[in-house]
């Protein structure tokens, strides 16, 4: 058995809960604005991991916030971390009762990632507001769902997990897929779904059909419209704006005045079985697009686009405004870079070295990374500001100080994290993006890009779309900026 300093077990139990003040210990700093002690409490007691007594241990709310924490804190041990916690390490050495790392881990192992999933599932959804830009478009709330993978810690038991492998060598980490749907407007998470390496994209957005509601208009890469996901994703209410392969035999049916035109999709002869009830053709609406590109040394590149959505009506959603549309499902992508990088650090894999701990702490860190997206949101709402203006970088810097030197304020507002949120604006102009694609952790022996001046990347300085007009030519050029909502 372990013991703690009173500053953390004070939390537990009546007795100490009635001297626990608003500012006690053992919280989130300025996250406790979202994850509230009420909130842990709810979801320990429906997940059956709450405490049944209070004698002086590490009590389970306490230990949420603790594994909460270390998301916060990836770097640093699990003494460090609990220290911050409990208001630095002298007072807590002071006493002599430092928890040893192993009783952590153990206390970890007994919470399991039930009280995990449910705190998530009680934040996430959509934060966006009316007033803010981005959020909606012609009425529809704009997500876009895209995958990832976590690298966990290379143990015999993570194995379960799989790997990334090519025709030389397998990948140096295990990897948990992970697929979000994500509100484009403030990158929040509306939903998540993740499961071992070989679970498909697909299979894991099935996950979050729920989650896709009348009234939302989800965009998607190439990789998602299979047939059944299509029509299953449709028949939930949302609209749909999904990339498709060129490879996929589409004839045009008519060809409508802004350079779409109606096909029918027909679904192939070998999954008939497997449509049960469902039709087995479906009418869209295609945007055959090349995407003009011109850098700043002078050299264009081309690069052709086909888009399908559910949107028919060409007077009420214009071609030449899904074109530019589709960029946002770039906002998917930087949320990824916020969550691994920006949050977890640069070429770091999970702590966790059993599969329940990886669960855990991957529910664990969306819910400190959606707290912090909903404090983003709450001061762009108020301040009438476009939410891509607001640092991630700057909130996650404020979410750790708030931990460590001051106790969180009550109220809605904090000003902490308010006043540097509006000290650290990005531009109003949003910056045109290019993403020159390469492999970090190449599996081959060869290097992934060249060496040299070529390997550099160029400024853009704008890009056009051409609609091309039923599969005829190009007919309009649009000059736009990638980050033009």
């Amino acid at each position: 058995m372990f013991r703690t300093g009173a500053s953390l077990s004070g939390e537990c139990g009546t007795e100490g809960s009635a001297r626990a003040s608003a500012g006690q210990t053992g919280q989130l700093g300025v996250l406790r604005q979202v994850v509230t002690r009420a909130m842990v409490t709810q979801v320990l007691a429906v997940s059956g991991r709450g405490d049944r007594r209070s004698d002086g241990k590490l009590c389970a709310v306490t230990c949420v916030f603790f594994v909460l924490a270390l998301t916060l804190f990836p770097r640093d041990g699990y003494r460090s971390v609990l220290s911050k916690l409990a208001g630095g390490t002298a007072s807590l050495v002071a006493r002599g009762q430092l928890v040893s790392s192993s009783a952590l881990r153990q206390r970890r192992l007994s919470l399991g990632p039930e009280p995990f999933r449910l705190l998530f599932e009680r934040i996430a959804g959509p934060v966006g507001t009316a007033v803010m830009p981005g959020v909606f478009w012609r009425g529809l709330r704009l997500a876009s769902v895209d995958g990832t993978y976590f690298e966990v810690a290379d143990t015999a038991v993570n194995a379960v997990f799989g790997r990334t492998r090519n025709q030389r060598r397998a990948a140096a980490f295990p990897q948990v897929h992970l697929v979000a749907l994500i509100e484009c407007g403030t990158r929040a998470l509306l939903g998540v779904a993740f499961d071992v390496r070989r679970v498909c994209e697909q299979d894991l957005t099935r996950r979050l059909l729920d989650r896709m509601r009348p009234g939302m208009l989800v965009l998607a890469d190439r990789g998602f419209p299979g047939w059944l996901l299509w029509v299953d994703a449709a028949a939930g209410g949302a609209d749909l704006l999904w990339r498709i392969s060129a490879a996929v035999r589409l004839v045009p049916d008519e060809v409508l005045p802004d350079g779409s035109w109606l096909a029918t999709r027909h679904a192939d002869k070998n999954i008939w079985k497997a449509l049960a009830g469902r039709p087995r053709s479906v009418r869209v609406r295609v945007i055959e697009m090349v995407v003009v590109i011109e850098a700043a040394d002078g050299s264009r590149r081309h690069e052709p686009y086909r888009l399908i959505t559910t949107l028919l009506d060409h007077k009420a959603f214009p071609a030449g405004e899904l074109a530019a549309l589709y960029s946002q499902r770039w906002e998917s992508e930087l949320e990824f870079r916020d969550l691994k990088i920006t949050q977890r650090g640069p070429r770091a894999v999970l702590r966790s070295k059993t599969p329940a701990l990886v669960n855990q702490e991957i529910w664990a860190y969306l819910v400190t990374h959606q707290a912090i997206r909903r404090m983003i949101a709450a001061t762009a709402a108020d301040h009438r500001l476009d939410a891509d203006r607001l640092s991630f970088t700057v909130a996650l810097t404020v979410a750790r100080d708030t931990v460590v030197r001051i106790r969180a304020r009550t109220g809605t507002h904090p000003p902490e994290m308010t006043a540097s949120l509006l000290a650290n604006l990005g531009p109003s102009e949003r910056r045109l993006r290019v993403c020159l694609r390469a492999v970090k952790r190449p599996n081959a022996i060869f290097p992934s890009k060249p060496i040299g001046p070529a390997s550099r990347s160029t400024k853009i300085i704008e890009y056009g779309i051409q609609i091309v007009t039923g599969q005829t030519g190009p007919t309009a050029t649009t000059k736009q900026n990638s980050r033009t909502r």
